[in-house]
């Protein structure tokens, strides 16, 4: 995946043309929340509830996913322009973590958002190329809404345009 974007930037740079162009994670969102009925997301899993519930008290609806190198697609409830969507993953952090957290980092390089690995147990590291690295312990111990905002900002690059 890293090689596609990789090749994209020489090709456009050698070219002096665009190659590519960033892809709206959340486009047509709002027809599938109008539809009738309206698509019922998927059921996190049994062990990636609390996340869910810490992001939904901080403002973020979440949108589990299944078949994705992510477990979720997180948007922020009140569309600050300065939060976009967000993708999600979460687990013990091990080399297929890692692993993961670097496809995050390049989808969110394509798809123009940020990405945070939320870690079962402390990791030396505050980001895999860009994706932020937030343990659950220092999730739970974090009341205040906008200072999870924060930490995941602070940890997280912001995507480059593709």
């Amino acid at each position: 995946m890293n090689a596609s974007i990789d090749v994209a930037i020489q090709l456009e740079e050698m070219f002096d043309q665009p190659f590519s162009s960033p892809v709206e994670v959340m486009e047509g969102a709002e027809e599938v929340r109008d539809a009738e009925p309206t698509p019922d997301d998927p059921d996190p899993e049994s062990g990636d509830e609390h996340v869910v519930h810490v992001l939904t008290r901080a403002g973020f609806t979440v949108h589990p996913t299944a078949r994705a190198p992510f477990k979720a697609v997180s948007e922020d409830d009140e569309r600050r322009r300065d939060f976009m969507p967000m993708l999600t993953g979460h687990s013990q952090f091990t080399r297929s973590a890692e692993k993961r957290a670097r496809i995050m980092s390049s989808l969110g390089e394509v798809t123009q958002t940020r990405s945070v690995y939320f870690t079962e147990g402390q990791s030396k590291r505050e980001a895999v190329e860009g994706t932020a690295l937030v343990s659950c312990e220092e999730l739970a111990g974090i009341d205040d809404p906008d200072e999870i905002r924060d930490l995941i900002r602070d940890r997280s690059q912001e995507p480059t345009e593709a």
